[in-house]
């Protein structure tokens, strides 16, 4: 899980939307029918470590294209990226 969130991570660098995407849309969707031990799986294996080593540029760039359910995780460990 965390070598697909640091592939993620890399397309992000690489503004590779498509693959950025379509991983997003995985794990969003994945994240929605967790049970609960599931969902703290994504949440800290996959979720925490997205966005590591980008720039602030390149994480605002990013951020517009994370689903809703996938922020809320997000925010609710680091904080709004802005």
């Amino acid at each position: 899980m965390g070598e697909f969130a640091r592939l993620t991570t890399q397309a992000m660098r690489e503004d590779n939307r498509q693959v950025v995407q379509s991983h997003l849309l995985l794990m969003s969707e994945l994240l929605r029918t967790a049970d609960e031990i599931s969902r703290e799986y994504i949440d800290v294996y996959y979720v925490e470590e997205l966005f590591y080593g980008l720039t602030p540029k390149q994480k605002k760039h990013a951020w517009s294209w994370l689903p809703a359910n996938l922020k809320q995780l997000y925010v609710a460990m680091w904080g709004d990226i802005a």
